[in-house]
């Protein structure tokens, strides 16, 4: 593999959207920069792994919500596969007319404790289900993302991952 010399400027946002309960919770904006990046090049695409500062991209407390949580939904992904307590997604955005493919594999933390959890495809989401009632519910990128992108791709790009709750 040839290490690339085109230095992406990576900015990942992550909106955590609303709960969808009786009434509708807002959770606040996440944002997580990492900065400029280098990648390899593998068949014409540059292939980035990068670990994120801070691994939480969703974190609520039971108390907060008016009705018990069951359901985590996480929107126009793609179920690649689950194992153990870790699901594994593929999000996939277009910018500037290229596509980027970015793989993130997400463990489920309840009272700051791992546990597994189960993972469904529905149409253009993974429902995840919550295995048990909690005090405080994190959702954690387990490992580096893994970002592909087009080897003619330049400068900065951005992904947001929206994440709904259901009771």
């Amino acid at each position: 593999m040839k290490k690339s010399s085109a230095i992406v400027a990576l900015w990942i946002g992550l909106v955590i959207a609303s709960l969808s309960f009786a009434e509708t919770l807002i959770l606040p904006d996440f944002n997580n920069a990492l900065g400029t990046v280098n990648g390899d090049v593998v068949n014409e695409e540059v292939q980035i792994a990068k670990s994120l500062v801070n691994p939480v991209l969703l974190s609520v407390r039971q108390a907060e919500l008016s009705a018990p949580l069951q359901t985590i939904v996480i929107k126009d992904v793609q179920l690649i596969q689950q194992s153990g307590g870790a699901v594994e997604i593929l999000l996939t955005t277009m910018q500037r007319n290229q596509r980027i493919r970015t793989h993130l594999s997400l463990g489920l933390w309840l009272d700051d404790e791992a546990v597994n959890m189960s993972a469904k495809a529905s149409g253009s989401s993974v429902l995840l289900t919550v295995p048990a009632a909690f005090k405080q519910l994190e959702v954690r990128a387990m490992s580096p993302l893994s970002i592909t992108l087009p080897v003619s791709f330049k400068g900065p790009f951005q992904f947001d991952i929206e994440i709904e709750g259901q009771s």
